[in-house]
């Protein structure tokens, strides 16, 4: 990994291009970023070429993958998939996958790898646009942008990640009420 004063360096081939890709192993960038306190989003997993495609079941290199401590994050390009390596997930290989990154990690019972949707823009009238080309994307709770409120929003997901094609439109108002007081009065508002 990293030395003191040595950069890692990712293999790129054919950069600019349509076909530009990394070609250092997937396990080894994860690696790359965990030797410089960095942390992994996996992209696009449920798309062509994605994750899911080119590796279904459990094999174990997938399964080294996906329990590795800097890997925080799963990036959808369809909000509806059903890609999420819980007990939620529908598929078994997953479902177990998701079991072992609990176990190996030491995550509690409802923690599992952050879902996302971002924009995944190749051309510049895409940026701003997810892979359906609205503008619905992910929001992050966090305390301050940045890059360490990012990193604690991902590794609490429940309380801290919502894909905004899960957030209802509407937001439920109150617009009046009532109810009987202890001394029996009815009292209104609204």
């Amino acid at each position: 990994m990293a030395r003191a004063g040595v950069a890692p360096v990712l293999s790129l081939a054919d950069r600019g291009s349509a076909n530009s890709r990394c070609k250092t192993a997937l396990l080894e960038c994860i690696q790359l970023a965990d030797s410089l306190d960095g942390f992994c989003v996996l992209a696009h997993v449920d798309g062509a070429k994605g994750f899911e495609v080119e590796y279904p079941g459990n094999a174990p290199h997938k399964v080294d993958v996906l329990t590795h401590k800097r890997l925080l994050g799963i990036e959808l390009k369809d909000s509806k998939t059903s890609i999420s390596y819980s007990p939620q997930d529908p598929d078994t290989g997953r479902k177990l996958i998701g079991a072992q990154r609990a176990s190996v990690l030491g995550l509690g019972s409802r923690q599992f790898v952050a879902r996302v949707v971002s924009s995944d823009a190749h051309l510049l009238g895409n940026v701003g646009r997810n892979s359906s080309g609205q503008s619905r994307f992910t929001r992050y709770k966090m305390q301050t942008p940045s890059y360490l409120g990012l990193k604690f929003a991902l590794l609490d997901p429940e309380v801290r990640v919502r894909i905004e094609d899960e957030i209802p439109f509407a937001i439920p108002h109150v617009w009046a009420c009532t109810w009987k007081a202890v001394s029996s009065q009815v009292q209104r508002f609204g």
